[in-house]
């Protein structure tokens, strides 16, 4: 009897283990208005289109699953990620369990970084935190944000020929349905397929060092603004993380 008890009540355990990171995982987020496809009758149309969602400054959430590439590290996780009006940036990457593994937060050009599995922390300049993240480290958090949402990565006016757009120093191809691709100082974008709102986007460096892709699962209007992470007073204070913590699958 004893053999047949021990492995039921082990089972359990896990099944106990398995459901609460699944909980956990959910309490991160959040309920999402669905984003109305984008449809416009020209290539130019299209991109005075993006420029309009991009000056609303959207509050924008989204359940994702990232894939990182730096050098010869590869990490693959699910994660949210959400912006608001003020341009703040909030990333949690989970454990393969469900349970909080890393976060991200940014406003301004100040990034946290919180690794909650060593149970350690560090803030200081966001584009220390990028070539850590494997992420391009010329560009803003908002801006990148903007980008794997499938946006414009800045609100600058500016026009579209024939699906060829300039701003800021970024170059884009616009087609009808949204962005298929965009390049600017030491970093370009992919989207695949073309559309907003995105579907799957890849930021990486020119010479392709770092890389990171989004591919979005729900995505959409956030319901609430984006917070600063808790962090607890027994985590380590000024020890930077190096990738994106113990989140691989």
């Amino acid at each position: 009897m004893k053999s047949a008890t021990r492995p039921s009540r082990i089972g359990a355990l896990a099944l106990i283990v398995l459901l609460a990171g699944a909980t956990r995982c959910a309490s991160w987020r959040q309920e999402v208005k669905p984003l109305p496809a984008l449809v416009a009758a020209s290539r130019d149309s299209a991109w005075d289109e993006l420029l309009r969602l991009r000056r609303a400054a959207p509050r924008l959430a989204s359940y994702a699953s990232i894939r990182v590439e730096t050098g010869k590290s590869k990490q693959s996780f699910k994660a949210t990620i959400a912006t608001d009006e003020r341009g703040r940036l909030r990333v949690d990457a989970f454990s393969p369990m469900g349970t909080a593994a890393f976060t991200l937060y940014v406003d301004g050009d100040e990034a946290t970084m919180v690794d909650h599995v060593n149970r350690t922390w560090w803030k200081g300049p966001f584009p220390v935190a990028a070539k850590s993240l494997g992420l391009p480290d010329s560009l803003g958090a908002h801006a990148v944000v903007m980008l794997a949402f499938g946006l414009p990565a800045w609100s600058l006016e500016s026009k579209s020929r024939d699906g060829a757009a300039s701003q800021n120093g970024v170059s884009y191809v616009v087609q009808r349905e949204g962005l298929e691709e965009a390049e600017g100082n030491g970093w370009r974008a992919r989207f695949e397929p073309a559309s907003y709102p995105a579907s799957r986007v890849t930021i990486s460096t020119a010479d392709g060092s770092r890389a990171m892709t989004v591919r979005h699962l729900e995505a959409g209007e956030a319901s609430r603004d984006v917070k600063p992470p808790r962090i607890e007073p027994s985590y380590r204070c000024c020890v930077e993380p190096v990738g994106w913590g113990h989140t691989e699958r």
